[in-house]
């Protein structure tokens, strides 16, 4: 959700519109921030970054979060390479349907 707030997504012309960076935050504090955090390969870095990031605009409260969604996904379990990410994106590229022979049905127990 970072991303969001990230100053190079702000779109700076107010006539057209901003996709990702919708409120136009810019911060060099944050931006600092989340830039080292994307460039940090050691993940306690990135994580340190990340959240001094989130510290700043929480600070500079560019948004109030109001509430938080639960996504709720049902698969069918010979789906396999379905995977959700936080912004409720799927990337269908790597979906595939297992073989009849890998996926097992569960017993019946109508009777």
């Amino acid at each position: 959700f970072l991303a969001l707030l990230y100053g190079k997504n702000a779109v700076k012309d107010t006539a057209l519109v901003s996709q990702f960076n919708t409120t136009r935050y810019a911060s060099s504090r944050f931006d600092d921030h989340f830039s080292r955090a994307r460039a940090a390969t050691d993940e306690t870095e990135r994580m340190e970054h990340f959240a001094r990031a989130e510290h700043v605009a929480m600070e500079d409260a560019p948004i109030v979060p109001l509430y938080h969604e639960r996504y709720t996904m049902l698969v069918a379990p010979h789906v396999a390479g379905l995977h959700v990410n936080a912004m409720e994106l799927l990337d269908l590229r790597e979906v595939r349907f297992l073989p009849d022979q890998a996926y097992v049905s569960p017993p019946d127990t109508s009777s």
